[in-house]
């Protein structure tokens, strides 16, 4: 778990781990993420877990449980309703991975920075787990409207911390 030397994320509804990510980009991405998670609303007395990873990690994934080669930008796995729980009773809802090598490259095509592509792939791969699709145009359009309204109040909230 990416924890501060003597601060305690118990209390929070999620744990960020780093695999094979430079350390450098820890506080941004804890920051982000408790951004995100604050903003999506997960179910009461309820965790999930954030980790952000290389390419290479996420391909191996990829290939296994999927059966696609390369690297993806995210993936979510979810969790059935009290099958695990942490220490303090929450059941998880799920692991989201995030590829930090894929969202640079998105974020540069796309024209925005990186933390609004990690802020875009968490929302995105928490909506997943809490039951939304992206399968029919329908969806996917529902999806995305959503995702965007959150990361819009998400990068509001993450330049005043900045600023802070």
């Amino acid at each position: 778990m990416l924890n501060k030397e003597g601060s305690d994320y118990t209390d929070k509804p999620y744990e960020v781990f780093l695999d094979g990510v430079d350390e450098s980009l820890g506080d941004d991405l804890l920051l982000i993420s408790d951004l995100c998670v604050e903003n999506v609303g997960l179910p009461p007395n309820s965790r999930v877990n954030i980790i952000f990873t290389t390419d290479e990690n996420i391909s191996k994934l990829n290939e296994e449980f999927f059966g696609v080669g390369g690297a993806t930008d995210c993936m979510a796995f979810p969790y059935e309703t009290n099958e695990f729980f942490d220490e303090q009773g929450r059941y998880l809802v799920g692991d989201v991975f995030i590829s930090v090598d894929t969202a640079a490259g998105q974020a540069e095509v796309i024209g925005h920075s990186f933390i609004e592509e990690v802020a875009t792939l968490i929302v995105h791969s928490i909506l997943h787990l809490l039951g939304y699709s992206d399968e029919t145009e329908e969806d996917r359009i529902k999806m995305e409207n959503k995702t965007d309204y959150i990361v819009e109040k998400v990068m509001g909230k993450y330049a005043g911390a900045e600023d802070d």
